[in-house]
């Protein structure tokens, strides 16, 4: 390892941030997150069980990537202005030829997917050029097989030391755990490293769920919680007395059975002597307040509006506004990460391979954000209400009442 990746781990603990920054009150008497139940140091596995086991973890993680990598995307030489016809353009129809054979697009999601759960990730890109991973890419006429990794199996990097160098203080090699044997050692050219919000460090992003682990697990408190005060409410409890003056000492088991039949549905009636039966109520809570307010944090920070961040069917009826303001958030993910952290490296390794026509070129994104038939009849609606309040402005023409609403031919 090299006296960079040294000063790297003393600098950059895993997670170190993660121990600081508790809240305290009452002069350092009350820790709130001792008290709130949240852990102290998050580490990788935390996040990956909660992406596996919470429902909105999942959600937080994977529908900004499926919103970003939608079919349709492409490169293209900067010849044309738009992506042209099949056979007009080499760069073009090698891109195409590779999202083909190795399935790109699904290989882009779940690298971008595994990446978002931790520090960072990696895909690792096989091609036929006949060396070991440990050695530069040499030239190759195919990609053979994608490999995305999350952090877990990312066991160690390299940083380059020579300030005069494009890859100073950037990874130069990488050990990562391939499931089959020994840690490979992998040269840089071979990678493409993930990494969405880096702040000091130029390999590390904050991790996602990080920001609002705390919020998730009260979403789980309160799901969970009102799942189990309903469970217990329905489970009926009560308190059988026996009137020791009207029955028998050894009426109590035989009065024990039959309450118990009664609970699990067995029998609706139960007989005895001086027996007197009292049912006691839970207090029911509605959690609908405490559900919104830890939906509304979550939804702040995460920029997922709260009805598509659910995916329930209120889900699928967000506001138009709210579906633009999400995907007005998505073309920034394109434009800031996807494209030039992600398949601008891509394509530049296999330009390096000659997988791929070297040269410069464009990436054509598709339109992330589409009206659908009902909205695009209400803002015609809307439009049309429109020309009609213009009816009494009778210094405008017509035509001009059109074009102020946006209804010119």
């Amino acid at each position: 390892m090299s006296g960079i990746s040294e000063r790297r781990d003393r600098l950059f603990p895993a997670y170190e941030s993660d121990r600081v920054g508790r809240m305290k009150l009452y002069g350092g008497d009350r820790d709130l997150h001792e008290t709130l139940g949240y852990k102290d140091a998050l580490d990788v596995q935390d996040f990956w069980d909660l992406y596996n086991r919470a429902d909105i973890a999942k959600a937080i993680i994977e529908k900004p990537v499926k919103a970003t990598w939608t079919d349709g995307v492409t490169i293209h030489s900067l010849d044309f202005d738009t992506p042209p016809e099949r056979g007009e353009d080499d760069i073009k129809d090698e891109f195409e030829r590779v999202k083909r054979n190795i399935g790109l697009l699904s290989e882009l999601v779940r690298a971008d997917i595994v990446s978002r759960i931790g520090r960072h990730g990696v895909m690792v890109l096989g091609v036929n050029d006949g060396r070991s991973l440990s050695q530069p890419m040499g030239d190759a006429s195919e990609l053979k097989y994608i490999t995305p990794m999350s952090e877990r199996r990312i066991q160690d990097f390299d940083l380059g030391e020579n300030p005069t160098d494009p890859r100073y203080n950037l990874p130069v090699r990488w050990y990562l755990d391939f499931e089959d044997e020994e840690n490979r050692e992998v040269h840089w050219t071979r990678v493409v490293h993930i990494a969405e919000q880096q702040r000091e460090h130029a390999v590390y992003q904050v991790p996602i769920l990080r920001p609002v682990y705390n919020r998730v697990m009260d979403w789980q408190k309160v799901i969970g919680g009102a799942a189990e005060m309903f469970w217990r409410g329905a489970d009926r409890k009560m308190v059988a007395t026996l009137d020791p003056d009207a029955g028998r000492l050894d009426d109590e088991d035989d009065l024990a059975a039959q309450i118990e039949e009664m609970r699990h549905g067995l029998r609706d009636t139960v007989y005895g002597r001086g027996l007197g039966i009292d049912q006691l109520d839970g207090e029911d809570v509605d959690p609908t307040g405490v559900k919104n307010a830890i939906l509304d944090a979550i939804a702040s920070e995460t920029g997922i509006p709260k009805r598509i961040l659910i995916g329930s069917e209120q889900g699928e009826l967000a506001s138009t506004q709210d579906r633009a303001n999400f995907y007005g958030n998505m073309e920034d993910r394109r434009r800031n990460h996807a494209g030039p952290n992600i398949l601008r490296p891509f394509v530049d390794r296999l330009q390096r391979a000659g997988i791929i026509t070297d040269g410069e070129y464009l990436i054509h994104w598709p339109n992330v954000f589409v009206l659908d038939e009902m909205e695009k009849a209400q803002i015609q609606s809307d439009k049309a209400q429109a020309v009609a309040n213009l009816d009494e402005v009778d210094w405008i023409d017509e035509g001009e009442k059109r074009e102020i609403v946006g209804l010119a031919d």
